[in-house]
C-alpha cells in the first residue's frame, strides 16, 4: 500500500501533502506570540501599573481582557489542532495525532516566550529566563502533565488498536492516575524543583505525615496534595508573606488533609473523567456510542457534583485555619496578600471552587478598608461566542472536506485533499478528472491509491 500512496504523494502538490504537517506547528507558535502581544498591549492600556486603578479594578480589568484573549486564540487555534488529529488522512507522512501533539508543544513554547513580557510590565514581576523555565516545567508537572498525557492518548489511540497502541494506553493511563494522585512532587523533588520548607513546629505538629516543599513558580501560592501528604509553597509567596502570614496560609492547606474519604474521592473526579477521554477511541469500539456517552455522562455528573461542593470544603479549610490562629485577621491579610500578589479578582461573577476574597476577609473579622469591587468575569459569554464560532468553523470544515456530488474544480479537491476527512473519494474524483484532462498514468496512480486506502479501512 505504501508504494501506491508514495507514488500519489509524488504527483500532488506539496502543500497538500507536507501542509498538513508544517503548518499547524508554525500556525499555532505565531498565533500565541501574537496574542502574547496583543494581550501585552490590551492590558498595559487598561491595567498597567501607571494606571492609578486600585488593585481590585486592575484584578478585574486583567481577568476580563485575558479571558477575552484566550478564548480568541482557542477559536483560531482549534483547526490547526484539530484538524490534523480528528481528520484522517491516509497521504499524511506523519501521523496526524504527532502533528497535533506537536502544534501543543508549539502553543507552549509561544506561551512561554510571550508571557514574560506580560508578567514584567503588567505584575511588575522580574524573572530570569532560567527561573521563567523552571516555574513553567513546575507548572507543567503539577498541573498539566496529566491533561496532556490524556490528549497524548486520545490522538495516538485509534478506534481499534494494536498491543503497541494498547500498551501506550495502559503507560498512558497510569501516569495520568500517577499525576492526578499527586505524585508529581517526586519528579519536582528529582529534578531540583522543590526542596524542603522550614515551618514552625506549631505547624508542622498538626500532621506529622505532611511533607511541606518550596517549589519555584512565578506565582504567589500554596497548594495542598492530600492524597500524596505534601503540600507546596511556591517561592514568591514564602517571599511575600510575613512568617506569621504564611503559617496561616499552612493551616489553611493543611485542613485539606483532614477532608473525609469520600471528599478525597470526590476531589479525585476529574481522574475517571481523564481516563475516559484518553481511552475514547477504543471505548467507542467496545462500547459503541451509546455506552461510552453513558460513562462520559457519568464522569461529567462526578465532575460537577464535585465543583459545587469545593466552596464548601474551601470554606471549612478557612474554619481550620481560623481555628489555630490567636488572631484569624492575620489569614485574612494573608489571603489578601497573595490576591494582590498575583493580581487576582476579589469577586467573580459566577461560584468558583473558593470563596470571594471580601467575603473570606469578613469570615476572618477583618472589614477590608475599601468597599466591596466589582465581580469579574468568569468569561460565560465568552463561552458562547467561542461555542457558536467553534460551530461555524465546523461547518465550513464539513463544507470543505466532505464529498460533493457536482463537480469539483482541481483547485477544490486538493483543498479538500489537504484538509482531510474523505481521501480516498477525492484522489477518485481527481483521478476522474484527470483522465478527462488525458493524463492516464496519473488518473491510474491516483486511483491505485483511492482502492487501497479503502481496502485498509
Amino acid at each position: 500500500m505504501e508504494g501506491a500512496l508514495a507514488a500519489a504523494r509524488e504527483l500532488l502538490p506539496a502543500w497538500v501533502v507536507w501542509g498538513r504537517v508544517v503548518a499547524p506547528p508554525v500556525f499555532v507558535f505565531l498565533t500565541q506570540l501574537s496574542v502574547s502581544a496583543w494581550t501585552l498591549l490590551l492590558l498595559e492600556r487598561s491595567a498597567g501599573p501607571n494606571s492609578g486603578l486600585h488593585w481590585t479594578e486592575r484584578a478585574r480589568r486583567i481577568t476580563r481582557v485575558t479571558v477575552a484573549m484566550r478564548v480568541m486564540s482557542w477559536c483560531i487555534l482549534a483547526p490547526a489542532l484539530l484538524v490534523p488529529g480528528f481528520l484522517p488522512n491516509a497521504l499524511d507522512p506523519v501521523p496526524g495525532g504527532v502533528v497535533t501533539i506537536a502544534s501543543l508543544c508549539a502553543m507552549y513554547l509561544g506561551t512561554y516566550l510571550g508571557a514574560p513580557p506580560v508578567l514584567r510590565r503588567v505584575l511588575g514581576w522580574e524573572l530570569s529566563a532560567s527561573e521563567w523555565r523552571r516555574s513553567l516545567l513546575t507548572r507543567i508537572l503539577i498541573f498539566r502533565s496529566s491533561t496532556l498525557i490524556t490528549f497524548v492518548c486520545l490522538l495516538l489511540v485509534p478506534k481499534g488498536p494494536n498491543a503497541v497502541q494498547l500498551t501506550l494506553l495502559a503507560a498512558g493511563a497510569a501516569l495520568i492516575m500517577f499525576f492526578e494522585l499527586g505524585q508529581g512532587w517526586r519528579l519536582l523533588r528529582a529534578l531540583g524543583l522543590a526542596w524542603e520548607l522550614e515551618v514552625p513546629p506549631e505547624v508542622a505538629a498538626v500532621n506529622r505525615k505532611i511533607r511541606f516543599l518550596e517549589v519555584e513558580m512565578a506565582m504567589a501560592n500554596a497548594v495542598a496534595l492530600p492524597r500524596a501528604s505534601v503540600v507546596l509553597v511556591t517561592r514568591r509567596a514564602r517571599e511575600a508573606l510575613e512568617p506569621q502570614e504564611l503559617a496561616a496560609g499552612l493551616y489553611h492547606e493543611l485542613g485539606h488533609a483532614f477532608e473525609s474519604r469520600g471528599v478525597a474521592m470526590l476531589r479525585a473526579s476529574t481522574l475517571p473523567l481523564l481516563l475516559t477521554i484518553a481511552g475514547l477511541r477504543p471505548l467507542l469500539g467496545w462500547l459503541g456510542q451509546p455506552g461510552t456517552l453513558v460513562l462520559l455522562g457519568g464522569c461529567l455528573l462526578l465532575l460537577v457534583l464535585a465543583r459545587r461542593r469545593a466552596r464548601h470544603w474551601e470554606t471549612q479549610a478557612d474554619t481550620h485555619a481560623h481555628g489555630h490562629l490567636q488572631d484569624p485577621r492575620i489569614f485574612a491579610r494573608a489571603t489578601e496578600r497573595l490576591h494582590i500578589v498575583n493580581l487576582t479578582p476579589a469577586a467573580m461573577e459566577q461560584r468558583g471552587t473558593h470563596p470571594d476574597l471580601y467575603d473570606r476577609m469578613l469570615a476572618a473579622g477583618l472589614t477590608p478598608e475599601y468597599p466591596r469591587p466589582e465581580t469579574a468575569s468568569s468569561g460565560g459569554g465568552w463561552v458562547v461566542i467561542a461555542t457558536l464560532v467553534l460551530m461555524a468553523e465546523l461547518v465550513m470544515l464539513g463544507e470543505w472536506t466532505q464529498p460533493n456530488p457536482s463537480p469539483r474544480d482541481e483547485q477544490g479537491l486538493l483543498r479538500a485533499l489537504a484538509i482531510g476527512g474523505y481521501p480516498a473519494v477525492h484522489l477518485r474524483a481527481l483521478a476522474e478528472m484527470r483522465k478527462q484532462h488525458g493524463d492516464a498514468n496519473s488518473a491510474e496512480i491516483l486511483r491505485t491509491a483511492a482502492q487501497e486506502i479503502g481496502s485498509q479501512r
